[in-house]
C-alpha cells in the first residue's frame, strides 16, 4: 500500500519512481514505471564467469525469499509468489559467479535469478539436467514469467544474498571440517606412537582457551590413557602433533562466531530504501513521518569479513593437516614408518606425490586467505564509493574450504596407510576403540598396498 500511494502521489521516492545510483535524481512518469522495473533486471544482469551450482543458487533464491518475507523491500505480493513458484518447482536461474562488488547489494547475481523470473535468459531445468531458454521451462513447469510492479525491480536485485549463500555452502564444509579433523589427526598421534602428555587438561588450565580446552578433551576421549604405545626415543613430538589443540582450538572457536554473524545477515532485511508501515518507531517510540528510507543495509562488510575470516581459520586447519601427511611421509621423523608409506620403496613410489599435492592445496590457500574485504572499489560514478568485496570472500572461502576437505581426505587415507604399516611393523601395536573403528571403515575404503595403485577413488569415498 505505501509503495502505491507513492506511485499515485506521485512524489520523488528512490526506487519507485526515480532512476537508481547516480540517476536518483531522475524523475520517472507513472507510464515508465514497469518498464523502469524491467529494465533495471535486463542492464543489471551483467555478470560473467563459470554458473553457480543450482545447489549454491537455491540458497541465494531461498534467503531472497526470507529477506523479502519479512516486508521491508516493498515488493508486490504477485512478484513474490512468482519467486516461491519457481523456487518450489525446483528450477534454478543461470546466475555467472562473477560481477558482484558486494554494495549496492549483490546487483548482478541477484538480476540473473531475477532475469529467469521475467523469463529472459536461462533457467537450469531438474529434468534435463542443463540450462534451457527460461520461457521454455517456465512453460513446461506451468509457470508464467513474472510482470514487475513499482518497487519490484529493486526490490529483488538489492540484498546480499549472494554473499550469505555462497558463504552459507562455505560455512557447512567449515564445519565439517572441524568435525572431522580430531579423529584424523588423533590417528596420526597414534600411528606415530606420540605423547599424549600434551593433552594432559593442567597444560589447558594454565591457558584457558575454550577451543584448545574442547579439542584436547575430546583427544582425551578418543585416545584414553593406556590405550596406545608411546615412543621412549624422544620425549617430544613434532608441532602438528603437539600443538593440535593450540591450532584446531581457535578455529573451533571462530566458527560458531561466524555462523551467528551470517544467521544475522541471512535472516535482516538488506534493502534500500526500507519500508515501514509502523507509524511509531520501536526503538525510540517516537512518531514516523517517513515510512520509506534510503540507508545502508545493502552494504556487504558483515558477511565479507566473516567469510574472510572463514578462510583465514579454516585454511589453517589444511595447513597443520599437510604438515601431518609431511610427517608420515618422512622416514627420518615417520618413527620407522616406511618411506611415503610404501612396502618396496625404490621401485613403488606411495604417498610421494600425495604429499605434493596436499602442499600445492595448501600453497592455494594461503594466497586464497588474503582477504578480499581488505579491498574496495569507487563505483556508480562515484555515489558508491566504498564497497565491500564480499562476493569474491564468499567465492573464494568456498575454494579454500573445498581444498581443505581435500588436504583431510588426503591425512586420513595417509594414516590409514601409516597404520596399516605400523601394525606389520609391531605386532603388539594398538589402536584405541574408538579410533579403531574409524581405522576399520577406512580400511575397507583403501585397503593395504604391497604396490602402487591408482588411489583416486580412496579419496573420493575418504
Amino acid at each position: 500500500d505505501i509503495v502505491d500511494n507513492i506511485v499515485k502521489s506521485g512524489v520523488p521516492t528512490y526506487g519507485v519512481n526515480t532512476g537508481f545510483g547516480l540517476l536518483s535524481h531522475t524523475n520517472v512518469s507513472k507510464s515508465e514505471l514497469t518498464d523502469l522495473q524491467h529494465n533495471l533486471i535486463r542492464s543489471h544482469a551483467s555478470g560473467v564467469g563459470e554458473p553457480l551450482k543450482p545447489d549454491i543458487v537455491r540458497r541465494i533464491m531461498a534467503l531472497r525469499i526470507n529477506t523479502l518475507a519479512r516486508g521491508r523491500s516493498g515488493v508486490s505480493l504477485e512478484t513474490f509468489q512468482k519467486l516461491v513458484e519457481l523456487f518450489n518447482s525446483g528450477c534454478t536461474p543461470e546466475v555467472p559467479s562473477q560481477g558482484t562488488v558486494g554494495a549496492s547489494g549483490d546487483l548482478a547475481p541477484l538480476a540473473h535469478i531475477a532475469l529467469g523470473l521475467i523469463g529472459e535468459g536461462k533457467i537450469y531445468d531438474p529434468k534435463e539436467s542443463k540450462y534451457l531458454p527460461a520461457q521454455e521451462v517456465l512453460r513446461s513447469y506451468g509457470l508464467t514469467p513474472a510482470s514487475l510492479q513499482a518497487k519490484d525491480g529493486l526490490s529483488l536485485v538489492n540484498g546480499t544474498q549472494f554473499i550469505t549463500g555462497v558463504g552459507s555452502y562455505a560455512l557447512q564444509g567449515g564445519i565439517n571440517c572441524i568435525q572431522v579433523i580430531q579423529a584424523i589427526a588423533s590417528l596420526g598421534l597414534v600411528s606415530i606412537y606420540g605423547h599424549m602428555s600434551a593433552m594432559d587438561p593442567r597444560v589447558f588450565e594454565c591457558r584457558p582457551h575454550v577451543g584448545s580446552l574442547l579439542v584436547s578433551k575430546v583427544i582425551r576421549g578418543l585416545i584414553p590413557p593406556g590405550t596406545h604405545q608411546t615412543t621412549t626415543k624422544d620425549v617430544q613430538d613434532y608441532y602438528s602433533i603437539r600443538c593440535i589443540p593450540q591450532v584446531h582450538g581457535p578455529v573451533l572457536e571462530m566458527i560458531p562466531f561466524l555462523k551467528s554473524q551470517l544467521e544475522v545477515e541471512m535472516n535482516s532485511s538488506t534493502d534500500n530504501p526500507l519500508i515501514f508501515s509502523e507509524n511509531v518507531c520501536p526503538l525510540t517510540g517516537q512518531y514516523l513521518e517517513k515510512n520509506i528510507l534510503s540507508a545502508g543495509n545493502f552494504h556487504g562488510e558483515y558477511p565479507a569479513k566473516a567469510l574472510d575470516t572463514l578462510a583465514l581459520y579454516v585454511g589453517e586447519l589444511g595447513r597443520i593437516s599437510t604438515a601431518r601427511i609431511m610427517l608420515l611421509v618422512d622416514p627420518s621423523r615417520s618413527r620407522q614408518l616406511p618411506p611415503f608409506l610404501t612396502s618396496n620403496p625404490g621401485v613403488n613410489s606411495g604417498f610421494m606425490c600425495w604429499e605434493l599435492t596436499a602442499a600445492a592445496l595448501d600453497a592455494e590457500n594461503r594466497t586464497l586467505s588474503m582477504p578480499a574485504s581488505a579491498e574496495t572499489a569507487n563505483t556508480g560514478a562515484g555515489k558508491e564509493d566504498h564497497v565491500s568485496m564480499g562476493g569474491f570472500a564468499a567465492r573464494k572461502s568456498v575454494q579454500v574450504v573445498e581444498n581443505v576437505q581435500k588436504i583431510l581426505a588426503i591425512e586420513l587415507m595417509a594414516v590409514t596407510h601409516a597404520i596399516h604399516h605400523r601394525r606389520r611393523i609391531d605386532p603388539s601395536f594398538q589402536i584405541p576403540e574408538k579410533l579403531n573403528v574409524l581405522y576399520e571403515d577406512c580400511s575397507k575404503i583403501t585397503p593395504p598396498m604391497e604396490k602402487d595403485r591408482y588411489l583416486q577413488s580412496d579419496l573420493r569415498v575418504c
